[in-house]
């Protein structure tokens, strides 16, 4: 799993066929001066090895198929969740 709270953070994804998508969905959020990751959320990318755990990571006390989501679509093959 890789989190994305900065512009910084875009660097763990330089050569990863994802990194456009990632940065598209994370730049209005840190491009806002009033932008608080804790407070406003962030961007995780959930990898294979990330969805029989328990995302404790991400502050969730559940697995990927029990987090009480708020909407999920899928864009580019990705699935975008809330």
């Amino acid at each position: 799993m890789k989190t994305f709270k900065s512009i910084t953070d875009l660097e763990q994804l330089r050569t990863h066929p994802l990194h456009a998508t990632v940065k598209e969905i994370i730049l209005p959020y840190i491009d806002d001066p009033d932008y608080r990751p804790r407070d406003d959320g962030y961007v995780a990318l959930l990898e294979p090895g990330d969805v029989e755990r328990v995302l404790s990571d991400l502050d969730l006390p559940w697995r990927l198929s029990e987090v009480p989501l708020e909407a999920v679509t899928v864009i580019d093959g990705c699935f975008h969740a809330v």
